[in-house]
C-alpha cells in the first residue's frame, strides 16, 4: 500500500464575500456567475497547496459614486459601509487608480489598515473576470 502524502494535509478555507458596485448607467459590468467561476479557477490553482476558497455572499451596490475610486478615502468609505467581518472582502467596479496605476477592483483584509488594490483583467465583452 502506497503512502499517501495529500492525506495527511488538512485543507485551509478562506472565504470571499463579493461587492459589485453599478457604473453611472446604474449597469453591473459583472455578475455573481463570473465570480463563482473565479472562485473556481482559483481553486483549481490552490488546490496543490491545500488551499480553497469560498463564495459567501455577492453583494450589488447601486450606488455609481463608487463606481470609479481615485482616492483611499474613496476606497475606505465603501469598505466601512459594505465589508464583511472574517472574510476576504472583494470590490468590483467600474476603474480604480492608486498611483496611477489603473484597476478594476480591490480587496479588503480585515485587519489590515489599508486596501491591497490589483489589477483585473477584462475579455472583448467588456466583462470583469
Amino acid at each position: 500500500m502506497a503512502y499517501n502524502v495529500a492525506s495527511v494535509y488538512n485543507t485551509a478555507s478562506l472565504s470571499i464575500s463579493a461587492c459589485i458596485i453599478s457604473d453611472a448607467n446604474g449597469l453591473f459590468n459583472c455578475n455573481a456567475n463570473d465570480i463563482s467561476a473565479g472562485v473556481a479557477l482559483l481553486n483549481n490553482y490552490f488546490s496543490k497547496i491545500n488551499l480553497a476558497f469560498s463564495l459567501k455572499t455577492v453583494q450589488y451596490i447601486q450606488d455609481y459614486n463608487y463606481s470609479i475610486i481615485e482616492h483611499d478615502g474613496d476606497a475606505e468609505e465603501l469598505v466601512k459601509k459594505h465589508s464583511e467581518e472574517n472574510t476576504i472582502n472583494l470590490y468590483l467596479l467600474e476603474s480604480a487608480a492608486v498611483d496611477s496605476v489603473p484597476c478594476y477592483g480591490f480587496t479588503y483584509f480585515p485587519m489590515i489598515p489599508c486596501a491591497t488594490i490589483f489589477s483585473w483583467i477584462r475579455n472583448i465583452s467588456g466583462a470583469t473576470i
